[in-house]
């Protein structure tokens, strides 16, 4: 499925200057510019793609990878296979934590 390309524009602060609850962005739409904070996942989601293009490809967000990474690890540290597991993603969002860990060959269940 495709989905639009959003007008996407951060402001221009010092990394770190705001902190995890005053960060945001602004979306240009309809010749307007609306300011959103990043947790603001309503609005966020109202548009699709608009998460994965702004976490995944302008701000290079790599966490579900990370997390199924540590989760692999552990596992081979306890002789466990990934394969062995299903995983339940919980308010599974746009699912990129299920998709990380079905790469590693498990069985992934989504619930929005």
């Amino acid at each position: 499925m495709k989905h639009p390309q959003y007008n996407i524009k951060f402001p221009v602060t010092e990394p770190h200057q705001l902190s995890q609850d005053e960060a945001f962005f602004c979306l240009i739409e309809n010749g307007q510019e609306i300011k959103y904070r990043f947790h603001e996942y309503g609005d966020i989601y109202d548009r699709p793609g608009l998460n994965e293009q702004l976490f995944y490809h302008r701000l290079k967000c790599c966490s579900p990878k990370k997390v199924a990474d540590i989760l692999a690890k552990v596992l081979r540290n306890n002789s466990v296979e990934m394969t062995e597991l299903r995983v339940l993603d919980l308010g599974a969002g746009n699912g990129m934590f299920g998709g990380a860990t079905a790469n590693g060959g498990c069985n992934p269940r989504y619930w929005r």
